[in-house]
């Protein structure tokens, strides 16, 4: 019994070990304005490796590297455009998560939209068109279904 407490108790103390070395360095800040910029500015952007992860999200190298470089420039007193523009410059415009809307990238902006109007433009006149338009039936063609409507009716009614 008492191996399996000291098993138990020597499994936690190593996973919470590896979760302590995994953590990121925890940085400290002068105001809690820069550390609520730093916070946000980690979720703005992108890491390079992991692509669909934030900075704050990521365990990579170049994360580790980029959130240093972050914080170093806070301290230094950088603004937040500041340091976006030094970011994207250096690495593009990937590394941000919700780039602004420019000449590059519009066409991914309204394509969709165009797209869709295009879509309910076509669907549109599609279905006015079948409101429209009724079928011609010559007479002779009404006057051989009147009969055989005839005939079915006088053998229903001969049953």
């Amino acid at each position: 019994m008492m191996e399996a407490l000291r098993l138990i108790v020597l499994v936690f103390v190593s996973l919470s070990a590896v979760n302590i070395l995994a953590s990121d360095y925890s940085y400290t800040f002068s105001t809690p304005q820069r550390e609520m910029r730093y916070q946000s500015l980690m979720e703005e952007l992108r890491c390079l490796v992991c692509q669909n992860q934030s900075l704050a999200d990521s365990n990579a190298e170049l994360a580790t590297d980029l959130r240093k470089k972050v914080y170093d420039m806070i301290t230094t007193g950088n603004d937040d455009e500041e340091i976006l523009d030094f970011l994207t410059d250096r690495y593009g415009k990937f590394i941000l998560y919700d780039p602004k809307l420019n000449y590059e990238n519009a066409p991914l902006w309204f394509l969709p939209i165009l797209m869709i109007c295009i879509g309910v433009y076509i669907i549109s006149r599609v279905t006015k068109r079948g409101k429209h338009s009724e079928a011609v039936i010559s007479q002779s063609v009404q006057d051989d279904a009147e009969a055989l409507v005839k005939r079915l009716e006088e053998k229903s009614k001969q049953l």
